[in-house]
């Protein structure tokens, strides 16, 4: 073997371990990072949030929207497109807290 051979082996070692170690690092990396994430979000579990808690999200939106509409402020023009709410059938709070 030439040296310029021996060298060449030696430097494709160092770049190949290399990479293995950055490949390890970064599999410990994400190992710690999910176990972070799991520890952060865990509360998601115990409170699951369901479909329910997103429609009465969106429907106390729209009831302060048309609130919003009938005491004067906003854009006439925009037009809320929501199955509970019209100009016809208002829903109020009291109706949805029943």
């Amino acid at each position: 073997m030439s040296r310029i051979e021996i060298y060449l082996v030696i430097i494709t070692t160092v770049l190949v371990l290399t990479q293995i170690i950055r490949v390890i690092q970064n599999t410990i990396q994400l190992f710690k990072t999910e176990k972070e994430i799991k520890k952060n979000i865990s509360w998601l579990k115990d409170n699951y949030v369901k479909e329910k808690d997103f429609d009465v999200q969106r429907d106390v939106f729209y009831m302060e929207y048309h609130k919003l509409i009938k005491e004067g402020f906003g854009d006439y023009r925009v037009k809320a497109s929501h199955p509970k709410f019209n100009s016809v059938n208002e829903m109020s709070m009291e109706d949805d807290l029943k």
